[in-house]
């Protein structure tokens, strides 16, 4: 009995392992800086998860998902000065809209030509057909996110490989050199491992 009770249990732990595989979004495939790049001022970028224009590797995306990562290549000219967060707002321009914000900020001066702008995440769930507005908010010093207007949208230099992604914000319809990886959202994870373990059991009976 304990070796049954065992097996099952390494088997619905896979079937969640699996069900937390990763997935990436880029706008280029490889997502490789290439110098010739056009450079450009961000300042944000509406986009879908479920995009069609999306170069999509790894495990299917789930809906809903959390973001575990959003990247950009730094160009060679300054950006704003400071510690950067990178939020997914619902509402272009309004902080008070954040549904997502990494886990930490970047001093993007900091970040060398063609260098990658990694921005971390957790706990952020996302719905893969809702538009959001990804954007760089400058930290007033105390290096805690706030929505109250002491920390402000502000922009950051990019590398911008041109239209890849149909729909742009702030007037501007280019897309950004970016990559954003995904993972199921803890609940949809367990689901499907709930439902492996009930598929072991009623095979048993």
């Amino acid at each position: 009995m304990i070796k049954s009770i065992t097996h099952i249990a390494l088997t619905l732990s896979a079937t969640v392992y699996t069900a937390n595989a990763a997935t990436t979004l880029a706008t280029l495939d490889p997502f490789i800086y290439d110098s010739e790049m056009d450079q450009g001022t961000w300042t944000h970028q509406s986009l879908t998860l479920n995009d069609g224009g999306w170069i999509s590797s790894g495990a299917p995306l789930s809906n809903p998902t959390q973001i575990t990562s959003f990247e950009l290549f730094r160009d060679n000219s300054t950006s704003v000065a400071g510690q950067i967060w990178m939020a997914a707002l619902s509402i272009q321009g309004d902080l008070t809209s954040t549904v997502a914000v990494s886990s930490h900020t970047l001093d993007v001066n900091g970040t060398a030509q063609g260098g990658i702008l990694a921005w971390n995440f957790a706990a952020n769930s996302l719905d893969t057909g809702t538009q959001y507005f990804f954007t760089p908010i400058l930290d007033d010093g105390d290096g805690m996110f706030e929505t109250d207007g002491s920390d402000t949208a502000t922009t950051v230099r990019v590398a911008v490989p041109g239209d890849i992604i149909s729909g742009g914000a702030g007037g501007d319809t280019k897309d950004w050199a970016m990559r954003i990886t995904a993972v199921p959202e803890p609940s949809s994870a367990a689901l499907l491992g709930l439902g492996g373990l009930a598929l072991i059991l009623r095979r048993r009976k």
